[in-house]
Parts: structure tokens; C-alpha cells; sequence
């Protein structure tokens, strides 16, 4: 991995085979998912490479909105990795822990996942490692929840089947929850045995119970080798007959009873059907489908691994008898009791699906958004058995009395909690709120009581009591759940009680979320405070703290006085490497004319640390200002590594605006080209090119795809991304020139020009272009035609020339005409504009843009 190019920021999750890490993507300046594997020697590397590399072709064959995303992959020094969109939401794991689907939610998920899944098998991949955790639940902003396929890590092309892979000691590769028979069986596996394994999922999804369970390994497989499990129907009965026998279809022990396709099963799914299904006896006595089934327990036990000295086990369930209608034995191959028909066909009202009263089920459903309490506070203990014993009467009256007293209060004390947790938007008062003060100090409930906190609605006085509890919660763990609750409520007057928690907290969880906390509540008063308790040694901390030290100095409009309490720290040189590169980000991030001079200076400094920083960070300027200084910089830096940081952020900033055009920068990067033999600087400046949109460029590149076969792709490649550029740009002459919409460049995302304007608008990472090619130099007005009917304007920011014009969204339902101000061009040129959000209210729009208009109004 170019680590110029990705900044890991925090661990996501780990499992056996790798890690997944949140990064910044600094060319594309957005978050992403980074996926590494784990390897012992340099030949499993190699081979978790190839593995690595062809899960990402795999899934980059996989186009849809149901299925992960993949945007890169690489090898570096630490091995393969792989770069995915970065989803965030919940796994359906997590969701169904809070409480079983009701049937609306989960029929969506069928739908959703299905049709993944039929993309997948469409193009000959089968999965093979289904299960809840890969499903990832996003919340869209109208309230619906968009469903995700993960980690095709153990993904085959299967257009013939395959036999189930195992890894270095031979165990079976997967979740053995929701494998499939002949997964355990290295038999031949296929788009059936997705199925299988989505049966269990939504069995899961249903009952929050494994269809198929065990106290061992062992065991669980001999449930799934016998099929033995409680049917669907006996724990959700309120659920249409039909519903639950298409889940059990999907299980079926026999591959061939099972649907052949994703896309079968999701057109008897719509059909409300499941075949070999009567009307006049759909079902047996135990709510399933009439099934045949030959029990061979010596074949079973065969297929289980020995313990105990060779004895085989089975499972210590009885196995359920799936017999044909009228027969009083179960015997002959496992197969349908009727021919099964190859498409649904119509059904009377009387079999349609719901058609029938629902029964209660044996667990309560809840609407997936909502959350049931969780599980410690769903199986309450006993009364100790010695509250039972006798005591002498008067001591008994009076200890039972007083402890009854006290039971009862914290039972009312415990109820309340139960609830408020389980509630999804929470009702509270005073004594509500103090209640959840006082259970987010215990260990057991801290977690749930910081969330509860987070929902918690009602007067002001609840932001005000949490403010107040900062500066007296007692463990780093309050201080943790606290400061997310504070986070989510917005509750800025605890800015400066967290600030002086700093010093106390050792936790580093802790110290994170309090950061994290500041980057959403701080303000500029509070920077200096917030600098003091700066340290170094923890990445993961310094970025949290950079975040909400840029957050905080942000809010100040003129770039200088933003950035000044960090320059002078800068400039007093206190703290260790990592606290000064902390503040070289911070200043790039901020931008303005004070700190470009002392950055850039930096780039000559005698600690490596910082000159590499600066080198880097430069990149994150918010205009092109860095510009002439690396054209200045490169041709003259004598270490190779932060010579190429230095070539990669001049690429990144030529694609911003400044008073630099196009043309000067393709022509610095030609040059430093000519003047090394570094591969990795060859590359680099390559790379750098891609994204400078000038005919120089690309006939430069141009000659590089003739003349250099090495770099013959990543050159034709370039150029056809400049060409694309050069086709769009719009000619700017001395009057009034209009930008229209459909010359714009969308950053890849919900952005979409419809209707004449831009639209979709919903991120901060939703971005906005045009390339312009100025032919005569002078002072140009910037004017943005656009429509927000809403209630919550956000904010942005247009930039041309060198010149920013921080604005905020006028309420308007009609395109409104706005001069923004005025910009100098000092020579001709190609150019850029950008519309970069900086606010977006949560569920909201940013605006609709109808255009941009440049007028020349001086020399």
C-alpha cells in the first residue's frame, strides 16, 4: 500500500485470517475500508496475496448496490491489502442480538439480500461463508435500511461445483453455524449451498436462535448431518405457513431438494409459495413440508471428527422423522413426496400468504430500528435462598423489612432502566436521567446506559444534567460511554468539563472518545486548552485530536486566526515528534497564508519526522497555494522517500484550485521526471499526472505509453482520464460565461445531474468540479445559481482561483442567482472550480445547483 496515498486511522475488526482497518484515502479525500491478511512466513504472503488479489477481482465483477464495493488493491511492505467503500451501519448480527424481525423487516431483508445474491450466482460465484455478520445494515436518510454483502474472501466461480476448501491444518474454512452439509462433508458445493446457509441466516433472523445448535463443534455439525432442529412454524406461528416453509426449503439436508438458484427461490419467495405444497395438506404434524427421509447414522458418524478414543458422536437431540402423507415410516432417499414444479403458480386467496389468524409466537418480534433490553437484563437472578432461611422473629421482621425495602426501590430502579434502554426514543424526565447517570457508573450497565443517554429525548435541562455529571463521573469507562453520549446529543456547553478530564484519563478508549466528542462539540475558545493536553505515543489518539482540533479552529472563518493558536504552539517549538506533526496536519488541514510560509519551510527541517510530515500533509491543503513551493521544493530535496510524499501531494493539488494553472504544474512534473531513476518516483510523478488536466499532460503520457512498456498501462490509462477532462472544460471568454451542469465532474457516489441540476447531495465527501481554460487573464465574479426549499441550510465552500468563498445554503424551493465574489487569474490557463459541503443537516440535502457563472469584470 502506497502509505502516501492511505492513512490507517483505527482498527475496525479482527478475525483468524486478517484484520480490517477504517483509512483515508488522501487522493480521493474520503474514508474507506482497508483489508489486510495475516501471514506467518514470506510463502503463506505470497499466498494470501494471490488470495487477497483474487477476492478483489472477484467482488469488481459484482456491480451492485446489495454487494460491498471494491476501489483498490495492492502489495507494500506489510503485505496485500485490499480497499473497499467504507459502510457504515450495523451488521445484521448486531441488529438481531436486540430482537427477533417482525415479518415486514425481515421480507425486505429476504428481498434485498436475494437479489445479491442472484448477481452473484448469475455470474457463477457462489459465496460460502454466509453468515450475519456479513451482512451489513445501512441507515438511509428516509429511514430505510439498505442491506450489504461482505467478504467474499472464501468466494469460488463455480460454474461447475467445487469441493470445500480447508486451510493449513485441514479444518473446514467458514461458520459452522450456517454451513451446509456438504461443506462438512467435502462434498461438491454450489449456489445451493449459499442457500442452505441463507436458510439458517434468516431462520436466525426470525427466532435469534441457530437452527441448528450443539454445546461442540461436533455436535452442531451432527445437527446440521441429521438435520435435526425445532421447526420455524412451532416458534414463530404468527408467521404465514408458507413463510416459514420456504425458510425450511432453503435447508433442506439434500442439496437437490433445495431451490437450484437465488433466483428460484426469490420467485416462489414473491409468489407466497413453496413447492410440493398442497393446498389440501401442505404440511406435516410438525408444520414442515412433507418430506422422505433415509436416516444412515454409520454414514453420519463417518463424516463427524473422532474424539475419546474413536467413539463417534451424535447429536443428543432427537432427530425429527419427516415422513410422506400417510405413511407411518420414514424410509427411501431423501427427495420430494410430489414432482417439483419449476415456476410458482397462482394461488387461491384462501393459501395466499398472511391469509391466515396469527398465533402468538413464542418470541416477540420487534421492527429491525428498534431495540429490545439487552440480554444481561432479559434473565434476572433469583432471590438468594438465603432471604428464605428462618431467623429469629424479631431480627427477621426487621432485617426482611429493611432489605424488602431496598429490594423493592432497586427493583423499581431496575425496571425503569429495562425500559428506557429498550425504548427506540426514549421519553425522560429529571429523575430519568439521574437514573442513567448513576447505572452508566456500573461496569455491567455502563454501555447500555451511555446509549439510552444518547436517545434520550425531552427538556434541555437532560443536555445540562450530562454536562454537569462530566466533572464527577468516577471510572474511565463513565468517561468513555459519557463522552459518545455527549457526541451524539451535540451537547457543546461539555466542551470544557471534558477538557479537564483530559489530564485524568488513562484509559485510551477513553481519551479517544473524548477527543471524538470534541471534534463534533469544541469551538475555537477552546484550542488552546485542548493543545495543552496534547500527547504523543498513541496514533489513533493524535488523530482524534487533530479531528476535533481542526473542528474546533474551523469554526473561525478567516484561515489565519484559525490556524494561529496552533502556529504558535508550532512555533515554540513544545512537545515530542509526534505532538509536532500533529500540529504540521492541523495547520495544512486549515490552510492560510501565516502557516503555508512555516510548513513549507518545514519541508528543509532537520528532523526527518517533520519534513515528512510536512511533505505529506501539504497535500491536505484546502487550496493550491502549497503549489509553487513543491515545484520549488522537489527538484532539490536529497531524500528520495519525502522527495516522492512531496511529488504525490503537488498531484493531489493539482487538481484544486489556485493561481497556478494546469499547464505549469504538468510541466514541473515533466521535469522532475527527467531528473530521476527512481522507480518509485517514476511511478509517483505518473500518478501525479493523472490528475493534472492540461494537453501537456496528456501528450506526455501519451509518449510514456509508447516508449516505456513497463508503465504502458497505468500511462494509456491516464490518459484517457485527462482526455474525458479536456473534453468537459468549458472556454472562458470576457463576458458572462455560463458552467453548466452537465460539464460538471461528480466525485463517485449519489451525486447525479437530473432534471438540469446537480442533486443527491447528502455527504461531505460529495464533491463538485469543472475544469475551465482561461484565455484572458484578470478579475472574474463567481456566481452559483441554486435551490434548497428545506429548514435546515447547510453550509459550503466554492473556491476558484486562489480565492475561498465560504457560504452558507439559502432557503429558496426556486434556483436564486448569488455573487459569491470576485477572483484574480494572473496568466491563461486551464483552471479548476470546486463546491466542497461543509454542513449537511443529518437525513438532509445539501442543495440543488443549477450553475455556475463567471463573468470578467477587471484586468
Amino acid at each position: 500500500m502506497s502509505q502516501n496515498r492511505y492513512e490507517v486511522l483505527g482498527k475496525i475488526a479482527e478475525g483468524g485470517l486478517g484484520s480490517v482497518y477504517k483509512a483515508y484515502d488522501r487522493n480521493l479525500r474520503r474514508e474507506v475500508a482497508l483489508k489486510r491478511v495475516r501471514a506467518d512466513t514470506p510463502e503463506e504472503a505470497d499466498r494470501q496475496a494471490d488470495q487477497l488479489f483474487e477476492e478483489a477481482r472477484t467482488i469488481s465483477t459484482l456491480q451492485h448496490p446489495h454487494i460491498v464495493t471494491v476501489f483498490d488493491v495492492g502489495k507494500d511492505v506489510e503485505g496485500a491489502y485490499i480497499v473497499m467503500e467504507l459502510l457504515k451501519g450495523e451488521t445484521l448480527e448486531d441488529i438481531i442480538q436486540r430482537g427477533a424481525l417482525n415479518e415486514g423487516d425481515f421480507r425486505e431483508l429476504v428481498a434485498q439480500s436475494l437479489e445479491g445474491m442472484i448477481a452473484a450466482h448469475a455470474t457463477g460465484l457462489i459465496h460460502l461463508d454466509i453468515k450475519p455478520q456479513n451482512f451489513m445494515v445501512i441507515w438511509l436518510p428516509s429511514g430505510k435500511f439498505q442491506i450489504k454483502i461482505l467478504d467474499f474472501g472464501l468466494a469460488k466461480i463455480a460454474h461447475q461445483p467445487h469441493i470445500q476448501e480447508v486451510d493449513a491444518d485441514g479444518s473446514i474454512l467458514g461458520s459452522i453455524y450456517f454451513m451446509a452439509p456438504e461443506q462438512f462433508e467435502r462434498s461438491p458445493v454450489d449456489a445451493r449451498t449459499d442457500l442452505y446457509s441463507l436458510g439458517c441466516v434468516y431462520y436466525f433472523a426470525l427466532t435469534q436462535q441457530y437452527p441448528f445448535q450443539g454445546e461442540t463443534a461436533p455436535e452442531v455439525m451432527a445437527s446440521h448431518l441429521y438435520h435435526s432442529r425445532v421447526p420455524l412454524d412451532q416458534i414463530r406461528p404468527d408467521l404465514p405457513r408458507a413463510l416459514t416453509a420456504w425458510v425450511e426449503w432453503l435447508m433442506m439436508r439434500d442439496p437437490n431438494e433445495r431451490p437450484v438458484l437465488a433466483s428460484q427461490a426469490f420467485e416462489w419467495f414473491q409468489a407466497g409459495q413453496v413447492p410440493n405444497m398442497p393446498a389440501d395438506q401442505p404440511f406435516t404434524d410438525d408444520g414442515t413440508v412433507a418430506m422422505a427421509v433415509q436416516e444412515d447414522e454409520e454414514y453420519i458418524a463417518e463424516a463427524l471428527p473422532e474424539e475419546d478414543g474413536g467413539q463417534s458422536h451424535t447429536s443428543s437431540q432427537s432427530v425429527p422423522r419427516y415422513v410422506r402423507p400417510g405413511s407411518g415410516t420414514a424410509s427411501g432417499p431423501l427427495r420430494p413426496v410430489a414432482p417439483r414444479p419449476t415456476r410458482p403458480v397462482a394461488r387461491t386467496p384462501s393459501g395466499a400468504v398472511g391469509a391466515r389468524p396469527a398465533p402468538r409466537p413464542l418470541i416477540r418480534p420487534v421492527n429491525i430500528a428498534a431495540a429490545m433490553a439487552p440480554e444481561h437484563l432479559r434473565h434476572k437472578e433469583p432471590l438468594p435462598k438465603w432471604l428464605t432461611l428462618w431467623t429469629p422473629i424479631g431480627v427477621a421482621v426487621l432485617v426482611v423489612g429493611f432489605l424488602a425495602f431496598n429490594f423493592i426501590s432497586t427493583a423499581r430502579e431496575q425496571s425503569r432502566f429495562d425500559a428506557l434502554v429498550a425504548m427506540e426514543k426514549p421519553q425522560g424526565s429529571v429523575s430519568d436521567v439521574n437514573l442513567l447517570l448513576k447505572f452508566l457508573e456500573e461496569p455491567g450497565t455502563s454501555p447500555q446506559a451511555g446509549e439510552a443517554l444518547k436517545k434520550l429525548e425531552g427538556s434541555d435541562t437532560i443536555n445540562t444534567l450530562i454536562s454537569r455529571h462530566v466533572s464527577s463521573a468516577k471510572s474511565d469507562l463513565a468517561r468513555k460511554n459519557l463522552a459518545l453520549a455527549i457526541a451524539a446529543r451535540g451537547v457543546t456547553e461539555a466542551a470544557e468539563p471534558l477538557i479537564r478530564q483530559l489530564p485524568k484519563v488513562q484509559d485510551r478508549e477513553a481519551r479517544i472518545a473524548i477527543w471524538q466528542a470534541l471534534s463534533r462539540i469544541a469551538a475555537p475558545i477552546h484550542v488552546p486548552d485542548m493543545l495543552t493536553n496534547l500527547k504523543g505515543g498513541d496514533s489513533n489518539e493524535l488523530k482524534a485530536a487533530e479531528n476535533a482540533l481542526v473542528y474546533a479552529a474551523a469554526q473561525e472563518p478567516n484561515a489565519d486566526n484559525a490556524s494561529s493558536p496552533i502556529l504558535q504552539a508550532f512555533r515554540s517549538n513544545t512537545g515530542d515528534d509526534d505532538v509536532r506533526a500533529t500540529y504540521i496536519r492541523v495547520l495544512s488541514r486549515l490552510g492560510g497564508r501565516d502557516s503555508l510560509k512555516d510548513v513549507t519551510t518545514a519541508l528543509e527541517n532537520t528532523n526527518p519526522q517533520i519534513r515528512n510530515s510536512a511533505a505529506i500533509s501539504l497535500a491536505d491543503w484546502p487550496n493550491a497555494e502549497p503549489i509553487p513551493a513543491l515545484k520549488e521544493f522537489i527538484p532539490n530535496a536529497k531524500d528520495p522517500y519525502i522527495r516522492t510524499n512531496a511529488i504525490n501531494s503537488l498531484g493531489t493539488l493539482a487538481a484544486l484550485s489556485g493561481e497556478t494553472p494546469q499547464e505549469e504544474i504538468a510541466q514541473a512534473l515533466i521535469t522532475a521526471r527527467s531528473n530521476t531513476k527512481d522507480s518509485r518516483e517514476l511511478s509517483a510523478i505518473l500518478s501525479a499526472l493523472e490528475r493534472v488536466a492540461s494537453p501537456e499532460a496528456r501528450d506526455y503520457l501519451q509518449q510514456v505509453a509508447t516508449t516505456e512498456p513497463r508503465s504502458k498501462q497505468q500511462a494509456e490509462a491516464a490518459v484517457k482520464k485527462i482526455t474525458a477532462l479536456l473534453e468537459n472544460e468549458v472556454p472562458i471568454t470576457g463576458s458572462a460565461t455560463v458552467l453548466p451542469v452537465e460539464k460538471a465532474v461528480l466525485t463517485p457516489g449519489p451525486l447525479k445531474v437530473q432534471d438540469g441540476a446537480i442533486t443527491n447531495w447528502f455527504g461531505l465527501a460529495d464533491q463538485v468540479s469543472w475544469l475551465v481554460k482561461v484565455e484572458q487573464p484578470g478579475e472574474y465574479e463567481v456566481q452559483i445559481s441554486q435551490a434548497y426549499p428545506g429548514t435546515k441550510p447547510g453550509l459550503y465552500t466554492v473556491s476558484f482561483g486562489s480565492k475561498l468563498f465560504p457560504r452558507q445554503v439559502e432557503i429558496s424551493p426556486q434556483p436564486k442567482n448569488i455573487s459569491l465574489g470576485r477572483a484574480r487569474i494572473p496568466v491563461p490557463g486551464h483552471y479548476r472550480l470546486w463546491i466542497r459541503p461543509k454542513q449537511i443537516a443529518p437525513g438532509d440535502q445539501l442543495m440543488r445547483v443549477d450553475k455556475m457563472v463567471l463573468t470578467k469584470t477587471g484586468s
